[in-house]
C-alpha cells in the first residue's frame, strides 16, 4: 500500500478548508480534491490516501494508485478452495446424516410392524412393547361364550375360573389413571410367553377351571376348609395341607401382581400318608374341548436317618393320575409315576394332555396311591391346575365378532370417561373425571406459546434498535456515468400465475376450515354437543395457519388483498453500493454466489412453498374429528405435531428451508462440495458440535436414569453413551455446516417457472442465545435470494458491479 506524504496536521488542515469551501459554495471544491486521473471531483480513498472519482476508482477493480483490490460486488470476489480434509469431513457428515435418517425411519417402521396385537384386536402402545405383564382375569359364565369382554382381576375367595396370560398396555393413560385396572389386554397367541404361561401352551387359549396351591386351608386336615374357590375337591382321603415334605416354592407372576393371593397364604403342599386309602378326587369339570393337567409331584426321598424326618421314604408306592366320565364309577388311567423317577428332594413339574375319551362336559380327575407301605411311601402334590380349552371355532364365530364389538364399545366408553388420548371424541362427552389436555391440544398450545414468544422478542428487538440510516453522498452529478446512481426495478409479474399459486396455497386451508365448521355445526345439533372440537383451538389453529398462508402469499407470490408492492432498488450514491429490497438493505460487497438455476428448481420451490403453507394445526383437529382408531392415526398425528414445532422454529417457509438443507447435504458436484468444505472450515462448527455433544450426553443421562438403567449392564451402558456422543457429533456438525450455507429462503415467485438467477447474502441476525447455538435454520446468517424483475439483464450486471464508467 502506498504511503501518503502528508502529515496528520496537513490532513486536518485540508479537511477544515474543504468544509469551509463547501459552506461558502457547495458547487465549488478545492483543487486537492480533484481525481488524480480525470481531474473531476473525487473522494478520499483510504487505501492510498488519495482522491479518485467513482468511475476511475472502480474501472479495473483495483485502486489506480496502489493497485489494491476494490470489488464493488461480492460476486466478483474469488473464494478460497477448502482443504481436502474439510471436503472429506463433509462427505462423512452427509453419509452419517443420511444413515441416521434411514435408521430413524427403519426404527419407526420396525416398531410399527412388530407391535404385538391383543386378543380383542388392540395394538400394544410404546416403543417396541412386549407382553411381559402377567395377569389373572376372573372368568364368569360358560366356556362356550369365550373370553370375557370385561376384565376383573382374580381373587382367592371369589374366582372360580381363571384366565391367566401375558398382557400388554394399549392405552397408557387409561392404565395409569385407573390405577392399573384398565387399559390392558391379553396378548394374542403368537406374542405370548409360552415358557411360563400354561394358558398359551400348544397355541390354544382357555380357562383354568381348577387350581389349588394348598396355601389357603384354614384346617389342614379338611379339604372343605379351603378358601380358594377354584379348588373344587369332591373327596379326599389321608391328605392334609402341610409342609412336612416341603413345598413347591414357586410364586406365579400374577400372584405377585395381585396382593389378594398373599393375604392368607401359608406355604403348604398336599401330603398323603396313613393307612387304608390315599387319594384326592376333583369335581366334574367341563373338558369338552380338551385341555391338560398340571401339577408338581414329589415322592419322599431316601434319607440316612428315617426316624429323624416326618416325610417317610417312598420305596414301592406308585402314584397314578386317572380320569372318570361317569361320576367316578369307572376310572381310566392317564399315567403312573414310579418312585424311582420322582423320588427327589424337590418337586417335579408334570403336564399331561387330556386323552380324547376324556374330553367331555363332566370329567373328573383322581390322584391315587393304590399300593403302599402304611408306615412309609409318603408323597405330596402342589400347585395343581386343570386347563380347559376354548372352542377352536370360537375365534371365527359370529359370537366372537359380537363380543369384540361389545368389548371395543366398553373400552371406548372407559377411555372417554377418563378423557384419554384414544377417546374418539373431543372434550369429555360423558360424565367422568376432570378435563385433561390431549396431544393434539398440547401441540397447538406449544406452538402458540413459541409464536407469541418469538413475536415478543421481535417487537422488543425492534423497539431497542434504530432504523437503518443510508448516508448519501453530496456527489449527485452522474452525467459522466453510463447509468444513474439510483436504479429502480419492478418485479416481473404474471397475474394468472399469481392467482394459480395463491389458489393452490389456500385450497387446503379452505377445505379444512369448511369441513371443521360443518363438523362443529353437526355435533352441536346432537346430544353430544361437547364432543365437537373446541372452538378455541379451532380459532387458534385457523389463525396460525392463516397467518402462515398470508405471509407466503405476500412475500413469495406477492398477491394478496390490499398488498402494496415492494421496491427493488440499487443505490450507488453511497460509498458502499446498496441493494434495497423493501426495508432490507444489502451492501453489494456482501452479495455472493450469483448463479443460474433451472426451471425444475423453480417448480420444486413452488411445491415446497405450498407444502409450507399446508394447514398443519387444522389438520391435527381434522384427523382427530374423523374418529379413527388411535393406532391408525397416531403416527400421522405425531408427524404433523413435529412439523408444527419445526414450523414454529424455522418460520413460515420451513419446508423450503428443510428442502434447501437436504439439497445442500445430498449434493455430489465438486463445486457444491467445495462450498460445504468452506462452511465446515469455519470455527463456529467446532463450537456448535461441542455444545450439541454436551446436550446429547445430558439427554442420554436423563433417559438412562428414568428408563434404561434397569435394562442395561456395564457394557451396554458404554455403548449407549457412545451412541449418544456419535449422534451429538453428527447433529452438531450438520447444524454448524448448515449455518454457513444459503438455506434461509428469501424468494419471490411472481411469474411462470423459468430459468433464473439466485444470489446469497450473509448477515448477522439477532436471535436468543439458545437458538443461536443449536438451531441452524433459525439463526442462519446466509440467505438465498430469488426474484424476477423486468430488466433482469441490467439487474444482474449491476449485482456484478458492471456498467459503471465514463460515457
Amino acid at each position: 500500500m502506498c504511503e501518503s506524504d502528508e502529515t496528520p496536521l496537513a490532513k486536518l488542515d485540508h479537511r477544515i478548508r474543504r468544509k469551509l469551501t463547501e459552506f461558502r459554495d457547495p458547487n465549488a471544491y478545492p483543487e486537492e480534491e480533484e481525481c488524480h486521473v480525470c481531474l473531476e471531483r473525487g473522494k478520499f480513498r483510504r487505501c492510498c490516501s488519495r482522491y479518485y472519482c467513482r468511475p476511475c476508482y472502480y474501472k479495473s477493480n483495483a485502486c489506480p494508485g496502489c493497485k489494491t483490490l476494490n470489488h464493488r460486488s461480492g460476486v466478483n470476489i474469488k473464494t478460497q478452495r477448502p482443504s481436502k480434509t474439510a471436503v472429506l469431513a463433509t462427505w462423512g457428515v452427509s453419509f452419517s446424516v443420511l444413515f441416521l435418517i434411514a435408521a430413524l425411519i427403519a426404527i419407526v417402521m420396525a416398531n410399527y410392524v412388530t407391535k404385538p396385537t391383543t386378543f380383542w384386536g388392540h395394538t400394544c402402545a410404546g416403543w417396541f412393547p412386549s407382553c411381559k405383564k402377567v395377569v389373572c382375569i376372573d372368568f364368569v359364565g360358560d366356556l362356550s361364550n369365550g373370553m370375557p369382554t370385561a376384565y376383573q382381576f382374580c381373587k382367592v375367595d371369589t374366582s372360580e375360573n381363571k384366565v391367566i396370560g401375558s398382557s400388554c398396555i394399549f392405552d397408557p393413560e387409561l392404565y395409569r389413571w385407573s390405577n392399573e385396572s384398565l387399559g390392558f389386554d391379553l396378548c394374542a397367541q403368537q406374542y405370548s410367553n409360552t415358557t411360563e404361561l400354561l394358558s398359551q401352551s400348544l397355541n390354544k387359549q382357555g380357562v383354568y377351571i381348577f387350581e389349588d396351591n394348598f396355601d389357603h386351608w384354614t384346617n389342614e386336615s379338611d379339604y372343605k376348609s379351603v378358601l380358594m374357590k377354584s379348588a373344587k375337591w369332591q373327596r379326599m382321603e389321608n391328605g392334609k395341607a402341610s409342609d412336612v415334605c416341603g413345598v413347591n416354592d414357586v410364586h406365579r407372576p400374577y400372584e405377585l401382581e395381585h396382593g389378594e393371593f398373599d393375604s392368607t397364604r401359608k406355604n403348604s403342599s398336599l401330603v398323603f400318608s396313613g393307612v387304608m386309602d390315599r387319594y384326592a378326587e376333583t369335581m366334574d369339570l367341563d373338558m369338552r374341548h380338551g385341555g391338560l393337567v398340571e401339577f408338581y409331584l414329589k415322592l419322599a426321598p431316601i434319607v440316612e436317618n428315617e426316624l429323624a424326618t416326618e416325610c417317610k421314604t417312598s420305596f414301592e408306592g406308585k402314584v397314578s393320575l386317572n380320569y372318570s366320565i361317569d361320576g367316578g364309577f369307572n376310572w381310566q388311567p392317564i399315567r403312573t409315576y414310579t418312585s424311582w423317577q420322582y423320588r427327589n428332594d424337590h418337586f417335579s413339574l408334570v403336564e399331561e394332555n387330556l386323552p380324547k375319551d376324556a374330553c367331555t362336559k363332566s370329567t373328573r380327575f383322581r390322584w391315587e396311591q393304590s399300593l403302599f407301605d402304611p408306615q412309609r411311601d409318603f408323597w405330596s402334590i402342589d400347585d395343581v391346575r386343570v386347563f380347559s380349552f376354548f372352542d377352536p371355532a370360537y375365534y371365527t364365530s359370529i359370537l366372537y365378532d359380537t363380543n369384540r364389538e361389545a368389548r371395543a364399545e366398553t373400552v371406548h366408553q372407559q377411555q372417554c370417561e377418563y378423557d384419554t388420548e384414544q377417546c374418539a371424541f373431543f372434550p369429555n362427552a360423558l360424565d367422568g373425571l376432570e378435563f385433561r389436555i390431549r396431544t393434539v391440544d398440547l401441540y397447538i398450545t406449544i406452538c402458540l406459546v413459541m409464536l407469541l414468544g418469538q413475536k415478543f422478542f421481535q417487537d422488543l428487538h425492534h423497539w431497542r434498535s434504530n432504523a437503518p440510516q443510508i448516508c448519501e453522498s453530496n456527489d449527485d452529478r452522474s452525467e459522466n456515468l453510463a447509468i444513474p446512481l439510483k436504479t429502480e426495478f419492478r418485479y416481473a409479474k404474471c397475474r394468472r400465475w399469481q392467482m394459480f399459486a395463491v389458489a393452490t396455497l389456500c385450497a387446503p386451508l379452505c377445505i379444512m376450515t369448511g369441513y371443521l365448521c360443518w363438523h362443529v355445526a353437526r355435533w352441536w345439533k346432537t346430544f353430544y354437543s361437547s364432543s365437537a372440537p373446541s372452538a378455541f383451538y379451532i380459532f387458534v389453529s385457523l389463525s396460525v395457519d392463516f397467518l402462515v398462508v398470508r405471509y407466503l402469499g405476500i412475500t413469495v407470490f406477492q398477491f394478496w388483498p390490499f398488498y402494496v408492492e415492494t421496491r427493488v432498488e440499487i443505490d450507488a450514491t453511497n460509498e458502499d453500493e446498496l441493494l434495497l429490497l423493501d426495508t432490507c438493505v444489502i451492501p453489494l460487497i456482501d452479495i455472493g454466489m450469483l448463479e443460474m438455476f433451472p426451471k425444475r428448481f423453480f417448480w420444486s420451490l413452488f411445491v415446497v412453498t405450498c407444502f409450507s403453507g399446508f394447514p398443519l394445526s387444522l389438520s391435527l383437529i381434522f384427523i382427530k374429528s374423523l374418529q379413527l382408531p388411535h393406532e391408525d392415526y397416531a403416527i400421522v398425528m405425531h408427524i404433523l405435531g413435529m412439523s408444527m414445532l419445526l414450523r414454529s422454529i424455522l418460520g413460515p417457509a420451513w419446508a423450503v428451508e428443510v428442502y434447501l438443507s437436504l439439497n445442500a447435504i445430498c449434493c455430489f458436484s465438486p463445486v457444491q462440495r467445495d462450498k460445504l468444505g468452506m462452511s465446515f472450515s469455519r470455527p463456529s462448527v467446532a463450537h456448535t458440535t461441542s455444545y450439541t455433544i454436551l446436550i446429547s450426553l445430558l439427554l442420554a443421562l436423563v433417559f438412562f436414569v428414568m428408563s434404561f438403567r434397569e435394562h442395561l449392564n456395564g457394557y451396554n451402558t458404554v455403548i449407549f453413551f457412545l451412541c449418544a456422543v456419535f449422534v451429538g457429533v453428527i447433529t452438531g456438525s450438520m447444524l454448524g455446516l448448515l449455518r454457513g450455507l444459503p438455506i434461509v429462503p428469501r424468494i419471490s415467485l411472481t411469474t411462470w417457472p423459468d430459468d433464473g438467477y439466485s444470489f446469497s447474502h450473509s448477515r448477522k441476525r439477532k436471535q436468543p442465545h439458545f437458538w443461536s447455538i443449536f438451531l441452524a435454520g433459525g439463526t442462519n446468517s446466509c440467505e438465498l435470494y430469488i426474484l424476477s424483475v423486468e430488466e433482469m439483464d441490467l439487474f444482474r450486471s449491476l449485482l456484478r458491479g458492471d456498467n459503471v464508467g465514463p460515457k
